[in-house]
């Protein structure tokens, strides 16, 4: 199957539909997380910052998938890193909060 691409104001994109999705799911985890942060309970913040994790996640996943053939060595490595930690500690935050519960 090929990769499908778009060009968007000179900008060529890659993957248009999971860059796209990634980054709607970014903005959806930052509004959830801005709500979850003014809740004082453990639970809440735990799930907050869930939230706020996944949302780095996904927004590395907007380079991950949408500008992969842009990066190159070291960044490339950085932003699979970065996906792949928040990824991991927002796991983490979402079973504190599961025990809170």
């Amino acid at each position: 199957m090929d990769t499908t691409w778009i060009t968007v104001g000179g900008l060529v994109i890659r993957a248009p539909v999971n860059a796209s999705t990634n980054l709607l799911l970014t903005v959806q985890c930052l509004v959830y997380f801005a709500g979850l942060r003014e809740r004082g309970d453990g639970r809440a913040r735990h799930w907050g910052r869930f939230f706020l994790l996944m949302g780095a996640a996904t927004l590395a996943g907007v380079a991950k998938h949408g500008f992969r053939h842009l990066l190159e060595g070291d960044a490339l490595v950085v932003v699979l890193a970065l996906s792949n930690v928040a990824s991991g500690f927002a796991v983490y935050f979402a079973q504190r909060a599961t025990l809170d519960s």
